[in-house]
């Protein structure tokens, strides 16, 4: 079997690329301000992601990139008015987005838990999140929740 090439990067290009990303994840954060900074369903503040409220998404990213999305958010200085965004958490994401991706649903007990979803910390919602992946990589090979087909 052939080998792989090794490409050694210079350290100006290291350094270069570390400065790309520093500024990818300065605009994000800063889009994020202009969002309020906290999942609607929760309020935690971390692992944000931007959920398209419509269902959207897939339309939206046909003719805008993530970054343009975001530089757009920052320049403005407020929410978007063609697409309606909101911030939720990972795991509040992928209990939204899991029946319109068409993904496995993960189980009976699930459906009492989406029904109280709006009950929980921050903490709580970390937790579940945990608990849930567990109980998923011991089922059969079906992987975690952000996993799932």
């Amino acid at each position: 079997m052939p080998r792989k090439k090794v490409l050694a990067l210079s350290a100006t290009e290291l350094a270069r690329r570390e400065r790309q990303r520093s500024a990818r994840l300065e605009l994000r954060a800063q889009a994020i301000a202009v969002y309020g900074g906290r999942c609607v369903e929760c309020g935690t503040t971390e692992d944000l992601e931007f959920d398209h409220v419509n269902n959207d998404g897939q339309e939206h990213r046909l003719w805008e990139s993530n970054q343009a999305m975001l530089s757009r958010i920052v320049r403005g200085g407020e929410p978007i008015r063609d697409f309606e965004l909101q911030l939720l958490c990972a795991f509040h994401h992928d209990v939204k987005s899991s029946p319109v991706r068409g993904r496995r649903p993960i189980g009976a007990h699930v459906t009492e838990v989406m029904l109280r979803l709006d009950e929980l910390s921050a903490d709580q919602c970390r937790a579940l999140r945990a608990a849930l992946d567990t109980c998923m990589a011991s089922s059969a090979g079906m992987g975690t929740l952000a996993t799932l087909p």
